[in-house]
């Protein structure tokens, strides 16, 4: 059985992210994407500013992935444009 720190996960804009992911210098797939591996993000609600990033889904850096959710609540915390959530 997991807790709820297993299911850490992070929602917000989706312009935060891209910010975020820009900043750190993430890497990117051919296509010009950011690369994401793992579970992926979901748009809160299908409108598509909102972004839910559970705790699987991972961005590359150097070939290696890293937990987005966390990266998210380590560096952003809880602040407008996003705040920790648990995922079920």
């Amino acid at each position: 059985m997991t807790g709820p720190e297993d299911r850490a996960g992070w929602i917000g804009d989706q312009a935060v992210v891209l910010n975020f992911l820009r900043t750190i210098g993430a890497d990117r797939a051919p296509d010009g994407q950011f690369a994401v591996v793992g579970e992926p993000p979901s748009s809160f609600m299908g409108a598509g500013e909102e972004l839910v990033i559970p705790p699987g889904c991972c961005y590359l850096m150097d070939g290696k992935p890293v937990p987005l959710a966390a990266q998210l609540r380590a560096t952003l915390g809880d602040r407008p444009g996003g705040f920790g959530i648990t995922v079920i």
